[in-house]
């Protein structure tokens, strides 16, 4: 009970100081320390907006931000940054640092240890963790004025202005800035053409028509039409036009009585003539197939002057190493999803990278696609570079434990091999132990013997990256096997027990984010 009353007075007494500490820096004006002529930014404030696009991504355009607040209204950083004279600080402070080195010039004179050159200072310490005051400043606030009309001129207002005002309070030193908005009215789409001179390239656009971002109707918006840029890009990227940059496609909008006609370009590459400086000629987009496909086992991002001198020929795939592969051609062969003769794309180059990256066995993973002839083939080559982890690690490690209020300590010993038997398994050996102090109630007397209780378990694993085929339907991707063995000894001053147990089962990804599981 005594325990307790004294837990409450101190909780009482840090809830008390606490108000006193809000009550004593509330108590200061946070314009205090402002000049005649200066006002601190109160509020910016969005009036009669009345377009789709809300007051909140409007304010996010305002060049300046009032101080931050705490709970919505106290400005806690500006009054801890105002407990400071920053003038009377920073000329007392700059004679204490030239102090501080001359007494380090002396103390490098005499062999001793320097001191900090800068000193330690409670009022250096409120500025940093302090604020500045945001004080008003008109040039800023006309900036903001132009910078809302562009946002809303790019999200289809054309005829929007805005206009700014300041109110001052000069009893409180602080300042209101309001902006009012007359957007006038969006201007939609009233007719899309498309403008694309590669046959192959046009076809293929049209096909994917349904899933454009711009569409008749729809409001001006230059975001979307930079996203639609970027889905065509993609798009082409994963049917074969690797060398295809968003660049290539442009717009050209012809505005007027709050209509659009937009018109759709994907431009062809243009190259130069040989012989002649200034001529131009307009080409295709090259259309590129996989070729060769090379697995570089043990790529160093600084390589050596040696060659790779082991190679193999293993399904299609090259696989080239400095001395012996560290892992067997078929362990990595699943995760390449780019097949020879098959077209470029994006998306299947992404998933090869996740699907290696997720056997957790290498520590640099990046793939290299070079055409075979520059400006001239369709092919392109694919490098598969991938730099092994160690093959084996051991790590250390301890916690505290505190379990219903008995202390305690324990430690674990890991042992991993992330290539046992060549094929990229994990192999993982666990050792932890423990020991903890559990309460003894005996005849009524609560005894404390000191670690009277004992854990102690190893535990073993073997994860390998593939799956029977039986359980295919769980997933195509990251497929995995893991066999678990743990044994489990614990000794309490009440009971003794074992537990062993042993689980296999398989756990691959679907084509989304599910993963199914199967023990």
């Amino acid at each position: 009970m005594h325990l307790r009353s004294q837990s409450f007075f101190t909780a009482g007494n840090t809830v008390i100081a606490l108000l006193l500490l809000i009550l004593f820096l509330d108590s200061c004006s946070p314009a205090r320390r402002l000049k005649e002529d200066e006002y601190l930014l109160n509020r910016n404030k969005i009036r009669n907006n009345t377009s789709i696009i809300p007051d909140n991504e409007l304010l996010v355009y305002v060049r300046q931000k009032p101080n931050r607040k705490i709970a919505g209204f106290w400005r806690f950083h500006l009054q801890v940054y105002n407990l400071v004279n920053r003038d009377s600080f920073m000329s007392d402070y700059t004679k204490r640092v030239e102090v501080r080195l001359r007494e380090n010039e002396i103390r490098l004179a005499e062999n001793k240890k320097l001191k900090n050159a800068e000193p330690l200072s409670i009022r250096k310490w409120f500025l940093k963790i302090g604020e500045a005051p945001v004080i008003i400043d008109t040039t800023l606030t006309l900036r903001s004025s132009k910078q809302l009309e562009l946002y809303l001129k790019n999200h289809g207002y054309f005829n929007a202005r805005i206009r700014d005002s300041v109110i001052l309070d000069p009893s409180s030193k602080t300042a209101e800035v309001i902006f009012t908005v007359d957007q006038g009215i969006p201007s939609r789409y009233k007719k899309i053409a498309y403008d694309i001179p590669d046959y192959t390239i046009n076809g293929l656009f049209m096909s994917s028509l349904s899933e454009s971002l711009i569409d008749t109707g729809a409001i001006y918006n230059a975001e979307t039409l930079d996203e639609e840029r970027e889905r065509i890009t993609l798009f082409l990227k994963d049917r074969g036009y690797y060398a295809f940059v968003k660049n290539y496609v442009t717009y050209i909008a012809d505005t007027g009585s709050n209509e659009v006609d937009l018109t759709l370009h994907i431009n062809n590459p243009v190259k130069k003539v040989a012989g002649y400086e200034d001529s131009t000629l307009e080409i295709k987009h090259i259309r590129y197939r996989i070729n060769e496909i090379y697995v570089n086992g043990d790529y160093q991002i600084n390589p050596d002057s040696g060659n790779y001198t082991d190679t193999l020929y293993f399904d299609n795939i090259h696989y080239i190493s400095k001395g012996k592969l560290r892992f067997k051609p078929r362990a990595i062969k699943p995760a390449i999803s780019l097949k020879r003769g098959d077209l470029y794309s994006k998306s299947v180059a992404e998933r090869t990278y996740r699907r290696i990256a997720d056997y957790n066995a290498f520590k640099f993973i990046n793939l290299q696609f070079r055409p075979v002839s520059p400006d001239s083939s369709d092919l392109l080559n694919v490098e598969i570079q991938v730099s092994p982890k160690e093959r084996q690690a051991t790590t250390f490690q301890t916690r505290g434990t505190n379990t219903g209020g008995n202390l305690g300590i324990s430690g674990d010993i890991i042992y991993q091999n992330r290539n046992l038997l060549k094929g990229l398994e994990l192999f993982e050996v666990l050792l932890t132990g423990g020991f903890e102090v559990q309460q003894v109630v005996s005849d009524d007397v609560t005894q404390d013997n000191l670690f009277n209780t004992i854990v102690f378990g190893p535990q073993v694993s073997l994860q390998i990256p593939k799956i029977p085929g039986v359980f295919s339907f769980l997933g195509r991707y990251s497929p995995k096997t893991q066999i678990t063995a743990a044994y489990n000894f614990q000794q309490r001053p009440d009971y003794t027990r074992s537990i062993f147990t042993l689980a296999y089962g398989y756990f691959a990804r679907t084509k989304g984010r599910v993963v199914m599981t199967f023990n």
